[in-house]
């Protein structure tokens, strides 16, 4: 990127590290839609300055926003390493209980070994290309899916350990819907009890109206004519599909009957169109209802729509929504369960980095283990057990240099650990 100043080129780079964030940056601040969207201030670099705008270092100290604060504190780091904070880090010996997989053989990894303590969080470090992700959803996952159902390892020879858990959850960034009937109300099973809610109301009664009568996925109280899509998809020929609200519903996906049904004055559209964080106020009853609603807003989802489109939401959001599911599955007691996420740090500011240790201690602190494959070594710095592949990428990679705990392998070689040593001396 820097080659490309001389050319009188402009690079804009939406990035978190702040490290990278020295030249022209506008952080829209607050928080996330709608309390953000806002530019919070203009900074510039060294080879374009503005007159009257400030420049990357005079943000730092700045009042106003989560992004001023966060860089403030590089500027100014304290004693703790710069990252995020573990309320409960390892301060005891690892417990006796381990997850072992052995003879791994997939893509670049050929006979790698790995241990996983129970309970903690362990993350997979190492450069692009050394088998993390190789690892993580190819023979971790899969070998775990099998055991649970009574099968042997998938690309592994061995897998010990598996007897204590119940379920696995695997936290990526694929999208949880590819049509727009699917939202974070029916993802979540939230909108299964809301339509409890609906159909036990006295005008519900009434009019004979059920829970399946405030679907909009099926015929009996959803708009016929958008087939309870809101909206209607024009066929523009030679042009691309357009889709308009539709004209019979005015866009509120149902029949005149479910409409004049309302829970504490609010219609099942007008739930639809709350934010998470205000259907969290608004619903407080039932318990269930209540402890998805939250488990949505503690990862960051308050700003999103319940019935906001599957097809609308980004990759990260869809992570977080699964995340959500884990916490809400992982706080039923019961058989212990194994959460897998793949890079959960890209694309979020430090404020939500924090948000998400917060959620990851939650899920360890009902004796869940948890498994990240992470870049972010702020991350990894303030994990319990580091597995680190490489030492290169592709056919120079797949092996395991490194495994223990944080303060046993800084110590090593490798080049993850000469760039972990300096985030922890830092």
């Amino acid at each position: 990127m820097q080659d490309l100043l001389p050319a009188r080129s402009d690079v804009k780079l939406v990035r978190w590290p702040f490290e990278a964030a020295r030249r022209d940056q506008v952080p829209p601040g607050r928080g996330a839609v709608p309390a953000g969207g806002r530019g919070r201030r203009e900074t510039t670099g060294v080879h374009r300055p503005a007159r009257g705008l400030g420049q990357g270092a005079d943000q730092q100290g700045r009042p106003g926003g989560a992004t001023g604060s966060a860089r403030s504190d590089r500027a100014q780091p304290p004693p703790a390493p710069d990252g995020p904070e573990r309320h409960d880090p390892l301060r005891q010996p690892l417990g006796k209980d381990w997850l072992e997989l052995s003879g791994i053989e997939v893509h670049n990894v050929r006979g790698a070994d790995i241990r996983i303590p129970v309970g903690r969080l362990t993350c997979l470090t190492g450069v692009s290309g050394s088998g993390k992700s190789s690892v993580l959803h190819h023979a971790l996952a899969t070998s775990m899916e099998a055991v649970l159902a009574g099968g042997e390892p998938v690309n592994a020879a061995k897998l010990l350990g598996a007897q204590d858990f119940g379920w696995l959850a695997v936290v990526d960034q694929d999208p949880i819907g590819r049509t727009p009937r699917s939202n974070p109300a029916t993802y979540s099973k939230a909108y299964d009890l809301i339509r409890t809610l609906f159909a036990g109301t006295p005008e519900a009664k009434e009019r004979s109206l059920s829970a399946t009568a405030f679907s909009f996925n099926t015929a009996g109280g959803r708009c016929e004519t958008c087939t309870g899509y809101g909206k209607r998809q024009v066929d523009m020929h030679f042009l691309p599909d357009v889709w308009v609200t539709c004209d019979v519903c005015d866009g509120r996906r149902f029949g005149p009957d479910v409409l004049a049904v309302t829970y504490d004055d609010a219609t099942i559209d007008q739930v639809l169109e709350m934010t998470i964080e205000q259907a969290a106020e608004f619903f407080t009853q039932p318990p269930q209802l209540a402890t998805v609603l939250d488990a949505l807003v503690r990862v960051g989802l308050g700003y999103v729509a319940l019935g906001q489109s599957a097809t609308e939401l980004s990759g990260g959001e869809a992570q977080r929504l699964k995340l959500a599911n884990a916490l809400v599955r992982g706080a039923k007691g019961g058989k212990r369960g194994l959460v897998l996420l793949d890079e959960p740090v890209t694309g979020l500011h430090p404020a939500d980095v924090e948000r998400l240790v917060a959620c990851l201690d939650a899920l360890l602190d009902k004796k869940n283990t948890v498994v990240v494959a992470e870049h972010d070594l702020h991350l990894a710095a303030v994990a319990d057990w580091i597995v680190d592949m490489g030492p290169a990428a592709g056919a120079d990679g797949g092996r395991v240099i490194n495994q223990g705990a944080v303060a046993d392998i800084i110590g090593g070689a490798g080049p993850t650990v000469a760039y972990l040593r300096k985030v922890i001396t830092t």
